[in-house]
């Protein structure tokens, strides 16, 4: 059974999406899945990073750009974008034959959350971000599966702007919704098998 978290998160969610409605359809919210790291936890600094993760192009992200590239499991691109203090920014990743999920780092290297939708092979990845500080950000690509044939996907800004009261409330409801999703699996593999 789930736990009563679980549903205050969802009830919060669904709330939040009532309020920016008019901002995102409410489908932007049901595909995302954020893993989001609590304060407590470590930066990770560049010198821990292993050497494939140190020899990695990092690719800039520009507004108006769109793209599109192959990638084999077990492997990722990196992406840069420089963001002002209170800007908004919205991407979307458009899966093609391959799952992935995305790593967001904060210009200090922290990591700032995991994006990973409920899809699987197709559809859409949409990761929000509100800059609480100015610097480069990078967004991590990478494959779901380790063992996962090659298969490509598409990236791009699709909003880069100041942000509004109806941004925070778009943002929280991410977050909300990627801690209900992290209480139910925590429930789902605490439960007894039967």
């Amino acid at each position: 059974m789930l736990n009563w978290r679980y549903n205050f998160c969802l009830a919060t969610l669904i709330l939040m999406v009532v309020g920016a409605k008019d901002v995102f359809p409410t489908s932007a919210f049901v595909a995302v899945r954020v893993a989001i790291q609590n304060d407590q936890s470590a930066a990770k600094p560049e010198a821990v990073l292993n050497a494939s993760q140190q020899a990695q192009e990092v690719t800039p992200l520009q507004p108006g750009q769109s793209i599109k590239r192959e990638l084999a499991g077990g492997h990722s691109h990196a992406y840069q974008i420089s963001l002002s203090s209170n800007q908004f920014l919205h991407v979307i990743i458009r899966q093609h034959e391959l799952n992935v999920a995305t790593d967001l780092f904060g210009p200090d290297g922290k990591q700032l959350g995991e994006v990973n939708s409920l899809n699987d092979l197709l559809g859409e990845e949409h990761i929000f971000l509100i800059a609480t500080a100015p610097g480069v950000y990078r967004l991590d690509v990478k494959t779901v599966m380790q063992g996962a044939k090659n298969g490509r996907y598409e990236i791009k800004i699709a909003e880069l702007r100041n942000s509004t009261p109806q941004d925070l409330k778009l943002v929280a409801g991410q977050q909300s919704f990627a801690e209900a999703q992290q209480l139910r699996r925590q429930a789902s593999c605490s439960e007894p098998q039967k």
